[in-house]
């Protein structure tokens, strides 16, 4: 209800904003070239920021104000939620990765009574998740931390989650 009143306090023009689709909207301008992102006042514990783009010829804004947070604060909100999805995802990996070793004790079995493959263009070698490891680091070397927090693989997630867990027992 709230989040309704400031999207129609900004875009007067609009009428039956609907909350699901204004977010949707958001989403998929937020960082368009076709949308304009200004700094409406800064100052060392707030930044209120402008985006404004047309969508279908209506113009939509929508205004954002950050404000300096505690470390807890900071932690409760964004880093503690951070975990929780690294986690999640090096889970779904070591799931992956069971998969394929599955599959590899599979195809081993075939090999080993003599089956004929079909498509010997699409044999591999057996999975080995160390070597895998391996591959992505020396393909992640030299690329910045930005690079590599949004990278597609885990591993140097998990040694944050690793550290973040470790700390996290030692500390209770």
């Amino acid at each position: 209800e709230e989040f309704q009143k400031k999207a129609t306090e900004c875009n007067p023009d609009i009428e039956d904003l609907e909350e699901d689709d204004l977010i949707e909207e958001l989403w998929n301008n937020f960082g368009r070239t076709t949308s304009n992102l200004e700094v409406e006042e800064k100052t060392e514990d707030c930044l209120k920021m402008k985006l404004s783009w047309d969508s279908d010829g209506i113009p939509l804004i929508w205004k954002f104000q950050f404000r300096r947070a505690t470390a807890d604060e900071f932690h409760e909100h964004l880093t503690s939620k951070l975990f929780n999805v690294i986690d999640v995802m090096l889970s779904g990996q070591q799931q992956l990765f069971k998969i394929i070793r599955d599959k590899d004790i599979e195809l081993g079995e075939y090999k080993g009574v003599n089956v004929k493959i079909t498509r010997p263009h699409l044999i591999t070698k057996w999975f080995e998740p160390a070597k895998y490891f391996e591959t992505f680091q020396a393909e992640s070397s030299g690329k910045s931390e930005i690079e590599t927090l949004t990278c597609n693989d885990m591993k140097t997630y998990m040694k944050a989650v690793e550290s973040f867990k470790e700390d996290k027992s030692t500390s209770n």
